[in-house]
């Protein structure tokens, strides 16, 4: 598999990259430098596989994943916000602007989607439970509905500005 996939990127002229000592080198015999054996190694194999990552366009999940986590979709090391929810201008790793990614309302649609959904079946399945009166039961559903809406809500907007950044969407 791997052997074809070198054949592949040598047809379409990308970089071939050494991948372990068992395999046939797949490049021309001209373009083999002396130091093949010094790339050997379980320490030079993984970062042949960082850099072969990192010249590859990440997925949709990957992209997406790093907007929930907060930092830059393209890059995945700068960090999106400057604040709770205020918005960087760019990306002081990669320059992205962030700008052209307003994603407006659909946070708190999504988020008051799911926590509503959460807070429900929680209160379906344990009200019956919970020796409380009525006061005490609204108060702890209500808190717990708050908080969590809080907590999820910056994630939420960083994916959701990352899906805009992988969709290419226009505001």
């Amino acid at each position: 598999m791997q052997l074809q996939l070198s054949a592949l990127r040598a047809q379409r002229g990308t970089m071939d990259v050494y991948r372990h000592p068992t395999m046939l080198d797949a490049r021309p015999a001209e373009n083999r430098s002396i130091d093949t054996a010094s790339r050997r190694g379980p320490a030079n194999g993984a970062i042949t596989r960082m850099l072969d990552r990192s010249s590859a366009r990440p997925s949709a999940l990957e992209t997406f994943w790093r907007g929930f986590r907060r930092f830059c979709p393209r890059c995945g090391q700068g960090h999106m916000f400057a604040g709770y929810l205020s918005v960087r201008t760019a990306c002081e790793v990669c320059g992205l602007e962030f700008e052209p990614l307003r994603s407006d309302d659909v946070p708190p649609y999504f988020t008051l989607f799911i926590v509503g959904h959460l807070v429900v079946s929680l209160y379906l399945a344990f009200w019956r439970m919970l020796d409380m009166p009525a006061w005490a039961q609204a108060l702890v559903w209500c808190g717990l509905t708050l908080v969590l809406s809080l907590v999820l809500l910056p994630f939420i907007k960083g994916g959701v500005m990352a899906v805009i950044f992988l969709t290419k969407a226009k505001a």
